[in-house]
């Protein structure tokens, strides 16, 4: 049914661009005028289907950034690239353990900071499947380190505003099409090496190679690299300071709610004071202070209360994690093109990644479903543990220092080394097509793409039911609990106290229900038994099928400018998604990636995506073009939509050349959005009825009602390239994109503030005792475990802004000098937020709070190239404005009130190249290269945030030298 409706609404759709095609509201891509006897190869650029002269000049704004333009860079990888791009703001390419985790070793773009989503990645015109890994905040991306080795990337062509109407939807804020060198013939190895020089040892070392060859009717190519990445670890670069924003309010030792009057003197005396004062009192573990990582709570001065008493045992983990994780990257690519005759061409391309990434954790995490820690019945005296004969049919815990039933905030290990987590990405793409000349003027182009990406991430954490089990004396991989004796035999106690690592070694206490000996420190049995390792396994698969007929209507129709060039299309699309969890996955059973005992189910979907699509070139006269495109597309579960783009290209004299543009995109909701069953993020929240601020688990699942993404965008510039100052080249553009219905996940701090703010104004807590905010049940402190969120419409967001880009050439006795300088100032950035109702003006602001991204004013490079002879020499400037950080205070946000600011940074990187042929004649094809990022060692601002850098926007590595060899045969 779905494929007789689409052939039909595809027919439909044909005909009706067929009629708007021959309208004059129509959108321009166009060419300058080349003199007659130059002989320029027609190809075709990103933006349009129809081909053209080689040099030409659109209504689009394009930047291109060629394999030179790279190099110069410094880039070990294509994340490298996006983090310069002025036009870039709020990608993920420093994956962070708090905002980021789970996309460790990906990386993406994020164009005007719409969102990682609403760019569309190509490769040689031609889409990649998504990562089966999501964003933290469930958004699917194309994962850019795993397209092919950067060697064989010839140029990056980047179209920068909507072009939904040629690529469908996802294309919503541009195209980033990466060129590969087809026609490259010899051979080629380069190998990088890079490093952090002022704190820490972490290094890139990456090797490639590529190879090609030219025959009589066709080419192949081959490339090959391999990059080995150690890490930098916060232990070696701390960038927040201890006790600051790195902090866990749950630590081990831990802290302890008491459920009755303990009978120990000192705990007993405080415990009653404060309850009768109307507080509930939290008592940090007598020996919080052993943990070197750890934090005692102070005195509380009204109630004369020693210090390291009452309050939380807190724990700084901020040693434990990764600012740069370790990696490994194998990628490969090939491709084979080949004339069948001289009107046919066949090409096949191939290529895969296997990336392997490692990043540090705390040697457990928190447990954020509060534990019951038996106690005594009877009297209590110091230096015994209760009633021999105690009633319950779950042992007192013997090592319980207060004698009653207390509610712990712990986890199990707070100190010692780092443990991994794994995150696992193995890419294949294969791509096949046939190009038929069909004659002089009609060319039929037709491909079809298959690719997959399978994305594994494991953690360790506790198990909830054996950590239940043997905080009870169960514990142990060959203890019955049915059957089994408290801490007897092969059943053992886990001791959650501070005893645990500070008592002497073989200390034991006396199990007061059996009155043998238990020991005091926790067993490597004990701990193999309460922690296990979750495991996702994520699947993504991509199925694309194109068809391109392009051509001009020759001689019998032509208007004065020229011919009208024409392109019809269609394309299939078929994607696929499924998520397989482990079984303790799946039954919750893990107390911090699980959330507050959340399920995470299996689940998996698929869907068929048809279009159908048009583009018109109508050169009205030689300085006057337009064109216009119309698609088409259906998508199963969602709907259809026909969305149109109009451009025009005005060349008033050969100096000057003015654009415009105007387009509507459409982009659906990715099938993790509609139908997850379960995605648990970790976010630092501060919690407004408790007060405390830590790692709560938001819970997301999919939602099935959700409206697809509409936008409009429109783009006016123009280039100025002066005859009498030859060399000089400005660029201006000015950008605006409006979306509605954008598609986002709520944000959790963000439902917190706005049921706080209800709290505040009215004292009733009933907002924030709501079931969306998961509490224990029961618990004397009801503190925050959970925050259940789902994907929803934000009505809006726009933003607007200008682009500049100058460049001159001087071409002196002295050699070559390039001075460029390109910039990107963002007038508005304004989202209205679903969660608190209201327009927020995000411009210049983290957005902590919010849906939106980070979004500094202006970013700009600027600098200088220098080329003669054997040598260049290359120097920019890299600045980033300051904008405010809106996550202590949620007014910061909604008043533009400025709350503490993330500074401005300015950053200069330097290059030095040789080629060594010119001085040694065993050297001829031997170039040499070293340079520096960040010359100065500037380090990123500082923002009161777990890792305390803003890693959407700053690299946390400081002063980077590198040196590259490239050697070609």
């Amino acid at each position: 049914m779905f494929y007789a409706k689409s052939v039909l609404r595809a027919t439909t759709a044909l005909a009706t661009s067929a009629c708007l095609l021959g309208s004059a509201s129509a959108w321009a891509q166009t060419q300058q005028q080349e003199p007659a006897e130059l002989s320029l190869e027609e190809i075709v650029v990103t933006g349009s289907y129809i081909r053209r002269s080689s040099g030409v000049s659109q209504s689009s704004p394009i930047s291109v950034i060629g394999s030179a333009d790279i190099d110069k860079i410094g880039a070990t990888n294509i994340a490298n690239i996006i983090q310069t791009l002025t036009i870039n703001t709020g990608s993920q390419n420093n994956p962070d353990a708090f905002t980021q985790n789970f996309s460790t070793g990906t990386s993406n773009i994020n164009l005007r900071g719409l969102g990682v989503s609403s760019t569309l990645v190509l490769l040689n015109g031609r889409r990649q499947v998504v990562s089966g890994a999501t964003t933290d905040d469930g958004v699917s991306f194309v994962d850019t380190s795993s397209l092919v080795p950067m060697i064989a990337i010839e140029r990056m062509e980047i179209l920068k505003d909507g072009a939904a109407t040629l690529y469908g939807s996802d294309a919503v804020a541009g195209v980033v099409n990466f060129i590969t060198r087809d026609r490259f013939e010899g051979f080629e190895i380069r190998a990088d090496y890079q490093g952090v020089v002022d704190t820490g040892t972490q290094t890139d070392l990456k090797i490639e190679g590529m190879g090609g060859v030219q025959f009589d009717r066709g080419y192949a190519v081959a490339a090959i690299s391999f990059m080995d990445r150690t890490s930098l670890t916060t232990g070696e670069k701390r960038l927040s300071e201890f006790g600051g924003p790195d902090v866990s309010s749950i630590g081990q030792p831990g802290t302890f709610i008491l459920t009755a009057p303990p009978p120990n003197p000192l705990f007993g005396a405080i415990f009653n004071g404060l309850v009768g004062a109307g507080q509930t009192p939290a008592f940090a573990d007598p020996g919080c202070a052993s943990n070197p990582n750890s934090l005692p709570p102070a005195a509380v001065p009204a109630f004369g209360i020693p210090a390291g008493v009452v309050g939380f045992c807190r724990l700084d983990f901020g040693d434990f994690f990764n600012l740069v994780p370790e990696e490994t990257r194998l990628q490969g690519f090939a491709k084979v093109g080949y004339s069948i005759t001289d009107d046919l061409e066949f090409f096949t391309e191939l290529s895969f990644a296997r990336n392997r990434a490692k990043r540090g954790n705390t040697p457990t995490f928190p447990v954020l479903i509060p534990q019951t820690i038996p106690g005594f019945s009877g009297s209590f005296a110091p230096g015994t543990f209760g009633d021999p004969n105690n009633p319950r049919a779950i042992a007192p815990n013997p090592f319980n220092p207060f004698g009653v039933d207390a509610i712990a905030l712990v986890r199990p290990l707070g100190q010692g080394e780092p443990v991994d987590s794994t995150h696992d990405s193995d890419t294949f793409r294969a791509a096949v097509g046939l190009d038929w000349a069909i004659n002089d003027t009609w060319r039929l182009q037709t491909d079809l793409v298959a690719a997959q990406n399978d994305f594994t991430v494991s953690a360790q954490d506790t198990l909830g039911t054996e950590f239940f089990f043997a905080l009870n004396g169960l514990g142990g991989e060959n203890c019955n609990p049915l059957t089994g004796v408290p801490g007897v035999g092969n059943c053992q106690f886990f001791n959650p106290f501070a005893s645990s690592f500070t008592a002497p070694e073989g200390a034991t206490v006396i199990n007061p229900v059996t009155g043998l000996p238990v020991p005091v420190a926790n067993s490597d049995e004990i701990f193999d038994f309460i922690l296990g390792r979750n495991l996702i396994d994520i699947d993504s698969d991509l199925l694309v099928v194109d068809a391109v007929l392009s051509g001009d209507l020759g001689d019998t129709i032509t208007l004065p400018g020229g011919k009208i060039g024409l392109a019809i299309g269609a394309q299939f699309r078929n994607e696929e998604f499924s998520v397989d969890a482990d079984t303790n996955s799946n039954n919750g059973n893990f107390l911090f990636v699980s959330g507050a005992g959340t399920r995470v189910n299996d689940w998996e979907a698929d869907r068929d995506v048809a279009a159908v699509f048009a583009e018109i070139n109508l050169p009205v006269t030689s300085w006057f073009e337009i064109s216009s495109s119309v698609r088409y597309e259906d998508i199963d579960n969602v709907g259809d939509t026909v969305d149109p783009k109009v451009g025009v290209l005005i060349t008033p004299t050969p100096d000057l050349r003015l654009r415009g543009t105007y387009s509507t995109s459409f982009r659906s909701p990715s099938l993790f959005q509609q139908n997850t069953e379960g995605f648990v993020a970790l976010a630092q929240l501060t919690d407004p009825l408790v007060g405390n601020t830590a790692f709560i688990a938001e819970f997301t699942t999919g939602n099935q009602n959700l409206k697809p993404e509409t936008s409009r965008q429109f783009n006016l510039g123009g280039t100025w390239e002066p005859s009498f100052l030859e060399g000089l080249s400005v660029d201006v553009d000015y950008w605006n994109f409006k979306f509605r219905d954008a598609i986002v996940k709520e944000n959790a701090q963000a439902l917190l503030d706005a049921a706080g703010e209800t709290f505040r104004n009215t004292g009733n807590p009933l907002p924030l005792l709501a079931p969306q905010f998961v509490r224990p049940l029961g618990a004397a402190l009801p503190l925050l475990s959970q925050v259940n969120t789902q994907f929803v419409n934000a009505p809006s967001i726009e933003t607007d802004g200008v682009d500049l880009n100058l460049r001159y050439v001087m071409d002196t006795d002295y050699g070559v000098f390039s001075p460029f300088f390109e910039g990107t100032y963002i007038f508005n950035y304004d989202v209205f937020d679903p969660t608190l109702g209201i327009e927020i003006r995000g411009v210049g602001n983290r957005n902590f709070r919010n849906v939106g991204d980070p979004t500094p004013r202006l970013r700009f490079n600027s600098g200088i190239n220098w080329a003669m002879g054997a040598h260049s020499f290359f120097a920019v400037g890299r600045y980033i404005h300051d904008y405010n950080d809106d996550q202590l205070s949620p007014t910061a946000t909604f008043l533009g009130e400025e709350n503490g600011r993330v500074s401005s940074q300015f950053t200069v990187d330097l290059q030095y190249s040789v080629q060594l042929g010119e001085y040694l004649d065993f050297a001829e094809n031997v170039g040499v290269t070293v340079g520096a990022i960040n010359v100065t060692g500037e380090d990123p601002p500082s923002v009161n945030t777990n890792g305390g850098f803003d890693s959407k926007i700053h690299d946390p590595r400081g002063r980077v030298l590198y040196v590259r060899l490239l050697t070609k045969f």
